[in-house]
C-alpha cells in the first residue's frame, strides 16, 4: 500500500482512482478491488517508465491469490508490455507458474506466443499455440476473452506460417470473440 501512497503523492490528480485500491485492500472487498485495479492500469502514470511493474510488486503480487484468476491474466500481460522483450518473457514465465486457472493460463501462454514470434522462435510459438488450444479445447464454457488473446496470437502466428485458411479462420474467431470496444481501429 505504500507504493500507492507514494503515487497518490506525487500524482495528486489519481487520488481519485487510486483511493479505491487501499480501501477496497483493507476491507478485503477483491471483486471491486479488481475492478479498481483494471481502470488504474490504465491510467498514463502506469504507462510511463515502471510504475505499472512496481504497483505489481508491491501491492498486486502479495494479494493476487484472492483477485480473479482471469482478469489477474490480463493485468499480468498489461505489466509485461511495459517491460522490454526478454524482461516479459521472463516475467510471464514466472507468472504462470503461479496460475492455476485454465483460463488465466491460456491469456498468459497467448502473450508468451507473441513475445516468441516477435523473437523468431516459431518453433517454440507453434508448441505453445498448440498447447493453448488444447488447454482452450479442454475448457467447457470458456471465457471469451481467453479466447479472443488466444485467437490474436494465433492471426500472428499463421500469419507468419503462410497458412491462409488458419489464418482467415483464427481472424473470424478473434473478431467474434472480441468486445467490438476492444478492437484498435
Amino acid at each position: 500500500m505504500e507504493f500507492v501512497e507514494s503515487i497518490i503523492r506525487a500524482h495528486p490528480i489519481a487520488q481519485e482512482q487510486l483511493q479505491p485500491l487501499i480501501e477496497f485492500s483493507r476491507k478485503k472487498l477483491w471483486h471491486q478491488l479488481t475492478d479498481s485495479l483494471e481502470k488504474a492500469i490504465q491510467l498514463p502514470i502506469f504507462k510511463e517508465g515502471d510504475n505499472l511493474f512496481k504497483l505489481y510488486t508491491s501491492f498486486i503480487k502479495p494479494i493476487d491469490e484472492k483477485l480473479n484468476p482471469l482478469r489477474l491474466a490480463h493485468i499480468l500481460v498489461q505489466v509485461s508490455q511495459t517491460m522490454p522483450a526478454e524482461g516479459a518473457a521472463q516475467f510471464l514465465e514466472d507468472s504462470i507458474k503461479g496460475l492455476k486457472d485454465k483460463e488465466a493460463r491460456v491469456v498468459v501462454q497467448a502473450e508468451q506466443g507473441v513475445l516468441l514470434l516477435r523473437s523468431n522462435k516459431v518453433t517454440e510459438a507453434k508448441q505453445l499455440v498448440e498447447s493453448a488450444r488444447a488447454e482452450l479445447d479442454s475448457i467447457a464454457m470458456a471465457d471469451p476473452t481467453g479466447h479472443s488473446a488466444f485467437y490474436k496470437t494465433a492471426i500472428e502466428f499463421y500469419k507468419r506460417m503462410g497458412a491462409a485458411s488458419e489464418y482467415y479462420r483464427s481472424g473470424m474467431s478473434y473478431l467474434a470473440y472480441t468486445p467490438l470496444d476492444q478492437l484498435s481501429h
